[in-house]
């Protein structure tokens, strides 16, 4: 994943652009030898942005935007191309890291597989405070 900002820091009402690829296992084809991506072992995919706790007491989380792809829309698209994930997102709650809790924001790439395995990539982020107005 490669977010739209360097620094990975956006404040309310910002909008969040985060690049996304996947490079599915390579499997050797029986009548060639060669190799090929194989992302057909890949039954559906889902990429959310969400908040969630940390600390003391009970952990919660809410996803803020998401994105479910099935077996049609997969098969339609180039995996191992970039893909772009968009959201506008909230003004609270802001990141926060105390010493009984924290609040942490990341973008959330989960891939459900053939047999009922799972893959999930998960990257941070910072939600802050509105920009100062000059």
């Amino acid at each position: 994943m490669m977010f739209c900002r360097e620094d990975q820091r956006y404040s309310g009402g910002d909008t969040l652009s985060v690049r996304w690829c996947i490079h599915p296992p390579a499997s050797r084809s029986a009548a060639t030898g060669e190799e090929a991506w194989d992302a057909s072992i890949i039954q559906s995919l889902e990429t959310s942005v969400m908040w969630y706790t940390e600390g003391k007491g009970e952990e919660d989380f809410k996803v803020h935007a998401f994105r479910r792809y099935g077996m049609a829309e997969l098969a339609a698209m180039e995996l191992s191309e970039p893909q772009i994930l968009e959201a506008e997102l909230p003004y609270s709650p802001h990141s926060y890291e105390g010493q009984l809790l924290r609040i942490c924001w990341c973008v959330r790439l989960r891939l459900f597989l053939q047999g009922g395995d799972e893959i999930v990539a998960q990257h941070p982020f910072l939600l802050t405070a509105t920009h100062a107005i000059d």
